[in-house]
């Protein structure tokens, strides 16, 4: 999600600054040169990381402080579906998968309404968690 955000910002010239947490039990040094983390910089986005115990909505706070106090306007994106407009971007993004899906099978469900509690880690799970196979 971070990464899209902030090819989204680099997309539009905003700036970006991400609040990360490391998710890995490794402090190998490479973890902030590959991956998610690499593209984050490639995308010009300003990383701040911090640990796992941590208040997100101050730690959100205190950046976007910090970025006041360089002049800047924050604007702090909550995390992930946590508020209305989140859960209605995840709701779009479904429905725009839904709307380039062809050939699928549409699972019946007997009238009961799916719900996914974690993050699909690949499409076709995700695809699968969508009522299609």
């Amino acid at each position: 999600m971070f990464t899209l955000t902030a090819a989204a910002a680099a997309r539009h010239g905003l700036k970006c600054e991400l609040v990360l947490s490391r998710q890995v039990s490794s402090n190998h040094p490479a973890y902030e040169r590959t991956g998610n983390v690499l593209l984050d910089r490639l995308f010009g986005a300003r990383l701040h990381f911090v640990g796992r115990d941590i208040k997100w909505d101050d730690e959100l706070a205190r950046v976007g402080e910090e970025v006041r106090a360089r002049g800047g306007k924050p604007f702090i994106v909550p995390l992930g579906g946590s508020t209305p407009t989140g859960t209605l971007g995840y709701v779009s993004c479904a429905q725009e998968l839904l709307a380039q899906e062809e050939g699928t099978i549409r699972k019946d469900w007997g009238g009961r309404v799916p719900v996914a509690l974690v993050y699909p880690n690949t499409y076709a799970v995700g695809m699968s968690n969508l009522g299609f196979q």
